[in-house]
């Protein structure tokens, strides 16, 4: 076995550059002797090609998590350096003609089902980045690969620069009625590190969240709320040289531009290829089916808070600022369930407690802490896995939000599971990054429900990752596994947040069960707002995609607009610039993908419904499941994974039951 833990301390940005610089030239020396290879076999050409991938990625993973978590200027310049270099070079390496050739001839050599399987999705992805095209559109091509590595960064930086760049100082108390103590004392000490009177409000994700569910003061939740929905944008509360307007244009130009060069008609077809679905309208009719049944719910739901706000809080018009301070507000009087109530009894030692328990009660996986390891930041935790009394991976959490950090929860692979060609295995390592509410210098950390759900959430990406028996780089864990599958385990272990003998094990026993009968109770509330508000995004995603024509900023705000019109409930206030912070699809890896959390939802639903059948804490289903997905990477592909999991093809009802949309 092999641990390669990150050294952070050791990563120097003046450096960063040459360092990849040497990787990339050894990696091109490889790639030109393999192309001369006569002797085209197994071992010849797939392990030379891994080791290139996992030791590159082994070197630049670490480097690029720092940059989403530590943000800084020096880090930052020597990160977008590498950006090009790399999109280049990847580029280069799937349009190499005589790779292609080594590798066709490889798959007509004798294999194991898990070789054959590794070479189909190689020369799937060649052939989706360019390996056919005439040299001239392959410079092109590469081009475009290397200007959206780019703009995809710049995104990013706007993103989290007009989020640092928004401050809202307060120095009358009352105006922040309503916000949890712990709030108000982030706050204040965040104003007392600037040497400043009284609080400092931003639009960080925590702060927004707790304003928008809290805050008594109407115009201070209105104020927030047009910050927040305007970062990035022309409409920005910060700064304007943030604006993300031409940045999503450029990057929707070249996207379709490559898309045609490989002969689809837009980038939505070109995104589809390697995924479930087979096709654009299959993926609308698929949303727009989820739409026409949850938006009934939405209404009545609307039309309960508007009858509730008029009555009880004396609003006679909902506003986007007031939805979720009035349905925060409802879930208090009709339920007795408070959001910032249930939070007391959640320490994030307790409910990661629980979690590990759960995970060793499914898939025999115990989690050991490990506490001196080089770190980036005081917060980072270290983990190791045991399984059958050997180590298995390891995973950082970062857990909290701070200054110079990327917003949103995430996990990413910082090292795979891979089998050298020596024999010796390397374990696989998760990096799972959180931006919940830090404790203060006098109380630990808790967890809302909704912040219990994320980290399972992100847990289960992280444990698709690290319980992989696949051994071979491209196809270990969550590598290779379609996009619009990938979220099956991590919305799986999201259930598990509503059974009441699992939220026990996460409050150490201190939950009373008049709040878990709430909790429960309450589940199905907003449930169809939510729905919607998800559609909403996948719907204007998927559309977006299929143009085939690159719209101006103007026209894109038109197309969210007429989605927003079909089937939201509240209409935003025109200044809403949702779209110029979507990092999912402008920035990350979801653009014309974003269905994919709905479509994997229907899985997870449909996986769930066996445990419901049996036991929650079945342990032949937890086996079951574990060998036939969770510890299978892309093996095979998903739909076949999950039919010999249940036997059958999935199935919506249970999506629509858990949502109480039926």
């Amino acid at each position: 076995m092999t641990d390669l833990l990150p050294t952070f301390s050791t990563i120097d940005p003046a450096h960063i550059e040459n360092q990849l610089d040497e990787w990339l030239n050894q990696a091109r020396d490889t790639i030109q002797q393999l192309t001369q290879i006569n002797d085209v076999n197994w071992s010849s050409i797939s392990y030379p090609l891994q080791t290139i991938n996992n030791s590159i990625n082994n070197f630049f993973s670490p480097i690029s998590h720092l940059n989403a978590v530590t943000d800084n200027k020096d880090l930052r310049a020597a990160y977008e350096a590498c950006l090009p270099k790399l999109s280049a070079f990847y580029t280069e390496l799937e349009q190499n003609e005589a790779l292609f050739g080594q590798l066709s001839t490889l798959q007509s050599s004798p294999l194991t089902d898990l070789q054959r399987r590794w070479v189909e999705l190689q020369l799937k992805n060649r052939k989706l980045s360019g390996v056919n095209l005439p040299a001239e559109d392959k410079e092109t091509f590469k081009a475009i690969q290397m200007q959206l590595s780019t703009l995809g960064q710049t995104f990013n930086n706007h993103v989290i620069d007009d989020t640092t760049a928004f401050e809202l100082p307060i120095t009358d108390e009352s105006v922040l009625l309503g916000l949890p103590d712990a709030v108000k004392t982030q706050c204040k000490q965040k104003a007392e590190a600037k040497g400043q009177e009284g609080y400092l409000l931003g639009i960080d994700q925590p702060s927004v969240h707790a304003v928008m569910s809290y805050a008594e003061n109407r115009e201070l939740r209105k104020q927030i709320y047009f910050a927040s929905s305007t970062k990035a944008s022309d409409q920005s509360h910060g700064n304007k040289a943030f604006d993300n307007s031409a940045t999503m244009v450029s990057i929707l130009e070249l996207k379709l531009k490559a898309s045609k060069l490989l002969g689809f008609n837009n980038y939505a077809e070109n995104s589809l290829a390697s995924k479930m679905a087979e096709n654009v309208d299959e993926v609308t009719a698929f949303l727009n089916d989820l739409a026409e049944k949850s938006k009934p719910f939405a209404i009545k739901e609307m039309a309960q808070l508007k009858t509730f706000a008029r009555d009880q809080l004396e609003i006679e018009k909902i506003e986007a600022w007031d939805i979720n301070f009035i349905a925060e507000k409802y879930r208090e009087k009709t339920y007795s369930l408070s959001e910032e109530a249930f939070r007391q009894y959640f320490t994030i030692d307790d409910v990661l407690a629980g979690f590990f328990t759960l995970m060793h009660e499914l898939f025999a996986v115990e989690f050991k802490e490990i506490t001196a390891f080089d770190t980036y930041h005081k917060d980072v935790r270290l983990f190791q896995l045991i399984k059958g009394g050997e180590i298995i991976a390891h995973c950082y959490l970062d857990l909290y939000a701070r200054e110079g950090k990327k917003p949103g929860a995430w996990m990413s692979n910082a090292q795979n599971r891979f089998e050298f060609a020596d024999g010796n295995l390397q374990r696989p390592i998760a990096f799972l990054t959180m931006n919940f509410r830090a404790g203060t210098k006098d109380q630990a950390a808790k967890l809302s429900h909704q912040e219990i759900t994320t980290l399972f959430h992100e847990f289960g990406h992280g444990v698709h990752h690290m319980l992989t028996q696949i051994s071979i780089d491209g196809i270990a864990g969550i590598d290779g596994v379609e996009w619009d599958a990938v979220e099956l385990p991590s919305q799986l272990l999201e259930n598990w947040c509503y059974e009441p003998e699992v939220l026990k094990n996460l409050s150490n026993q201190r939950l009373p069960d008049e709040m878990i009968k709430a909790l429960l109770d309450a589940r199905a509330f907003h449930q169809g707002y939510m729905m919607l508000r998800q559609l909403e995004f996948a719907l204007f995603d998927i559309q977006l995609h299929a143009l085939t024509q690159a719209p101006s900023s103007d026209e894109i705000q038109a197309l969210l607009d007429n989605v927003r019109k079909a089937v939201t409930v509240i209409q935003p206030p025109a200044e809403n610039r949702f779209q110029h912070s979507f990092s999912h699809i402008f920035a990350g890896g979801y653009a014309a993908g974003y269905y994919s959390y709905k479509w994997a939802e229907v899985l997870s639903s449909d996986v769930y419904s066996a445990f419901e059948e049996t036991s929650i804490y079945d342990k032949a289903t937890g086996q079951r499941f574990y060998d036939t997905i969770l510890s299978q990477g892309a093996s095979k592909p998903m739909k076949d994974a999950f039919f010999a999991f249940r036997g059958r093809k999935p199935d919506t009802s249970a999506l629509l039951r858990h949502a109480g949309l039926v």
